[in-house]
């Protein structure tokens, strides 16, 4: 199927992606990404453009639009379920397979059993390879019954798992490890009985028989973190969906998009801050299928439109994201603008007095007023925060990024505010505004680039903040690292095993503790009373 650019990009404008994630969300492509993402501090989806022509170049005998918004639709099922992991091939395949099963029949006028179908026809033809094997046996569910059972089981296991998780997480890791047993198993099965797979003959399980119970890791216990409930697995048919849903209007409005012609090819980065994602914009469209909807809810039961589908977005689309904190951060903000709108803190008057302004009926002694706000001059705050992202901290990761786009959030509305966050892992990084949020991983070593990375943060014009946080021993290079940050305007949020580092300082704030998320909240919000009060 030959699909343009620009035909790409129409219908990827017009998908009421707003609804599903209850507020607008941004999208563009990107030539050069390897899988579809959701990047919280900008809310926008990046769609791997090579992925969607790859696919949609050997989708045939099927409608070109619902094609396209098929492929669009695992492109952000990818972009809010796909943990952030290596793809090997064989994962891939599965984890296909996964996102689709997850969310079959929650989006609209999608078909992703017809697209299968269109891209990877299966008609029983001999099997000759193991990839081709497991690629039938997760896609098609053609295999001996035990490597069938042991795909919906994996699936139903790490429902839960997103695009919020990766290797870190203990879960990913299980999913990782079972479904690299399940395609090592196929690779064995395949290389000893080759004839099997070529006459299609699964009726005897042979050594595979009980790899659905003791070759996957039997978690009893499962995770609520995302709102995915026990009941929700359970819910999980993992039998592919067959039923198209009513086609709708090319767009919204009943109108075709007059959308700009970007050529064929592609533009990285092109940025669609267009309102037809929006809630306002899809409730026509919404409507027009809520008759097919609502069949298809009581036949899903709780994985329909009400149930697994809406908590996934709403994890996805919203777990990051804390509006009343942002509220809170920006009162501060907002209540010192106000008392400075028509004036300053304290406003008097300096400088050289001049006998010849007495004679004036609106006389002043002095040349030049003074003016001063509190404590800060400059009325302005640069907030620096030096973050531990080792794998340790991992625990707080959520946590510390809800505040971390609060913050960027902040930055955005507020010229007097400005943000930098520095990773501290082995070595320390200073992070560009679409890469603050932290993903910890690997160990500690503070070393030399510290101290020249803290100097070049310490903006002039401007009241400078620095916050550093260390849940376990930094391991610097040397006892002279921290040095440059022992000023007044400097709070560190330690482990103790990191006294003997930090108890040698003179001047900034030391606190101890292995509350550490909580510090970081609480000395941010003093950091801003103290430069806007």
């Amino acid at each position: 199927m030959e699909i343009s650019f620009a035909e790409i990009k129409e219908i990827a404008e017009t998908l009421p992606i707003g609804y599903y994630a209850k507020r607008k969300i941004a999208v563009c492509f990107d030539n050069e990404a390897e899988t579809s993402r959701y990047n919280p501090l900008e809310d926008k989806i990046t769609f791997a453009y090579k992925n969607i022509v790859d696919a949609l170049s050997s989708a045939n005998e099927i409608d070109k639009e619902v094609a396209i918004r098929s492929v669009l639709y695992h492109e952000v099922s990818h972009a809010v379920l796909t943990p952030l992991i290596e793809m090997e091939k064989w994962l891939n395949i599965f984890e296909d397979e996964r996102i689709e099963t997850l969310l079959k029949g929650y989006y609209m006028n999608t078909d992703f059993n017809g697209l299968l179908n269109a891209i990877s026809p299966y008609n029983g033809e001999p099997i000759t390879s193991p990839e081709q094997a497991f690629f039938v046996l997760c896609r098609h569910r053609i295999g001996r019954k035990p490597l069938v059972r042991a795909v919906e089981k994996i699936i139903k296991n790490y429902a839960f798992i997103s695009a919020k998780n990766n290797y870190i997480d203990w879960a990913v890791r299980y999913y990782h490890n079972d479904v690299e047993k399940l395609w090592k198993k196929v690779l064995e099965d395949f290389s000893k009985n080759p004839s099997d797979y070529a006459s299609q003959n699964f009726e005897d399980d042979k050594d595979c028989k009980d790899f659905d119970k003791n070759g996957i890791s039997p978690i009893q216990t499962f995770s609520d973190e995302n709102g995915v409930t026990k009941e929700d697995k359970e819910n999980i048919d993992a039998s592919k969906s067959t039923k198209g849903e009513e086609k709708i209007s090319e767009n919204v409005n009943g109108e075709k998009a007059n959308l700009p012609q970007n050529g064929e090819n592609g533009e990285n980065g092109e940025n669609n801050e267009s309102g037809e994602n929006g809630e306002d914009n899809v409730n026509n469209e919404h409507q027009d299928n809520k008759n097919a909807k609502d069949g298809e809810e009581e036949e899903n039961g709780e994985s329909g439109k009400n149930g697994l589908g809406d908590r996934i977005f709403s994890n996805a689309f919203g777990g990051f994201i804390d509006n009343s904190l942002t509220e809170r951060l920006m009162n501060i903000i907002s209540i010192f603008n106000k008392k400075n709108s028509s004036g300053n803190g304290t406003t008097g008057h300096s400088g050289i007095l001049n006998p010849r302004y007495c004679g004036n009926e609106d006389y002043r002694f002095f040349e030049r007023k003074l003016e001063a706000r509190g404590n800060n001059r400059f009325g302005s705050l640069h907030l620096n925060l030096f973050i531990d992202v080792s794998g340790s901290f991992y625990r707080n990761k959520d946590v510390v990024n809800k505040l971390i786009i609060a913050l960027t959030a902040v930055e955005r509305k507020n010229k007097n505010f400005t943000l930098d966050i520095v990773h501290c892992g082995v070595g320390e990084i200073l992070q560009d505004k679409n890469h603050r949020l932290i993903n910890p991983n690997g160990g500690n070593r503070v070393d030399e680039n510290f101290g020249k990375i803290f100097r070049t943060l310490q903006k002039g014009n401007t009241y400078n903040y620095n916050i550093i946080l260390f849940d376990g021993d930094c391991e610097p290079d040397n006892d002279m690292v921290f040095c440059c940050a022992d000023t007044c305007n400097t709070t560190i949020i330690a482990e103790r095993s990191n006294k003997y580092i930090f108890d040698k300082m003179k001047t900034a704030k030391i606190i101890y503790t292995t509350r550490y998320a909580d510090e970081l909240y609480e000395n941010v919000f003093i950091a801003l009373q103290r430069a806007f009060r």
